[in-house]
């Protein structure tokens, strides 16, 4: 077949006439070549990573402010008995994203609050020490005194798309700011917001109302765990139906 009968045939016929000529040559028994070539030159030569210098870096404390949804994971809370848990997969991201070094200890983390098994959050805070797109700033010693070299200030990074672009999709960091190093998200947190939901066929409303009408604190709403914990008071009471 000459050459210009080949260009004149569309990929879908060269396609077919390959196959043709494969089924051809095996019906006589003649041995097909094995394709080889050398794929030398789609291997990209990896460089050797240097590990990641954290000592370059300053650190800063922030708060993240997370939402996740909870149905699929055992709670907020890292758990030694369970890796899938929302704090298990937030120090993943972490680590990957070089935001920490080590783990939540040395990072300082804190919580506003836990979650249980299957309880979804769209307001969590967590604070912590997390690197800096600013460079430590070096000192030297100039005629017997310490002067700071002026280092460039690179922009902020960005936690929240840096973060997300780790995290599963049910786990979002929705917003971030800087904070001073006597917050805690758990100790510094006034106030708590929650909504429960329960099944109408199991639980009687009117009763449930009634419990609103009482005045601040609720005292049917005083949860505590033990007369050495302080107790949680509902200071408002909104049933909806």
């Amino acid at each position: 077949m000459s050459r210009v009968i080949l260009n004149s045939l569309t990929r879908e016929r060269l396609l077919q006439r390959c196959v043709e000529l494969e089924k051809l040559l095996v019906s006589n028994a003649i041995a097909i070549p094995p394709t080889s070539f050398d794929d030398s030159c789609l291997k990209k030569k990896k460089k050797n990573q240097k590990p990641f210098d954290f000592s370059k870096y300053s650190q800063r404390k922030v708060a993240l402010k997370i939402a996740y949804l909870g149905e699929k994971y055992h709670g907020l809370a890292m758990q030694s008995s369970t890796p899938d848990t929302v704090e298990a997969h937030l120090l993943a991201a972490l680590l990957k994203t070089k935001l920490i070094e080590k783990d939540f200890a040395t990072a300082q983390y804190s919580r506003s609050g836990r979650t249980d098994k299957g309880v979804s959050a769209f307001g969590q805070v967590v604070s912590l020490y997390v690197r800096s797109a600013e460079p430590k700033q070096d000192t030297q010693e100039e005629g017997g005194e310490l002067k700071k070299k002026k280092a460039k200030v690179a922009k902020d990074i960005n936690y929240v798309k840096m973060l997300n672009g780790v995290l599963p999709l049910d786990i979002r960091v929705i917003d971030w700011a800087p904070v001073d190093k006597e917050f805690d998200a758990r100790f510094s947190c006034t106030a708590r917001h929650y909504k429960y939901f329960f099944h109408k066929e199991t639980h009687d409303i009117d009763v449930c109302s009634s419990i609103a009408i009482f005045p601040p604190p609720h005292p049917l709403l005083l949860l505590s765990s033990s007369s050495a914990c302080s107790c949680r008071v509902m200071y408002i009471l909104d049933l909806r139906q």
